[in-house]
């Protein structure tokens, strides 16, 4: 009976999917240290599309990982630009010269941007419809789903709360 009592006190608890990945003091940066788990965009055959949050101290900064889709070299400074409902943009810019990996027939990466406080709560205020990824010679435009955009808006304001 006690551990009957003790599955259903747990069972909502444990049924809470965990966002925050990391929220700590990193004693070797001597900063704080904040990671939101990845929230996927895009998932198919062909491309896979994930966007998450971070910071470390003060700076803000964007991920996006994933394969096919947006698999490219960046430069320092390359802009990714993002689209949402109003016709607004958020730009942001890589942190440095960034690949990719070729495995499987398959090229993935995972590059991080930098943005600042006010285009990270336009992702709170608005719904993100696209995103254009530039690479040394050419861009990749991505359409995102309607049903990832109310999703993008609690991760964003998640790690706001943060």
């Amino acid at each position: 009976m006690k551990l009957l009592f003790g599955i259903l006190f747990l069972l909502p608890i444990a049924a809470l999917p965990q966002k925050t990945r990391v929220n700590e003091y990193d004693k070797f940066i001597r900063q704080r240290r904040i990671e939101i788990e990845p929230l996927t965009i895009l998932s198919s055959e062909k491309s896979n599309v994930s966007l998450t949050f971070n910071s470390i101290g003060p700076g803000l900064y964007l991920l996006l990982s994933g394969s096919g889709w947006g698999a490219s070299t960046i430069d320092a400074g390359q802009e990714v630009i993002f689209l949402f409902s109003n016709d607004s943009t958020v730009t942001g810019r890589s942190t440095g010269l960034q690949t990719y990996e070729i495995a499987n027939s398959k090229n993935s990466y995972k590059h991080k941007y930098i943005i600042g406080l006010p285009e990270l709560e336009a992702f709170t205020k608005y719904e993100l419809v696209g995103i254009r990824k530039y690479s040394f010679n050419d861009y990749s435009d991505l359409k995102v789903p309607k049903d990832c955009a109310p999703k993008i808006r609690k991760l964003s304001a998640l790690f706001i709360e943060e």
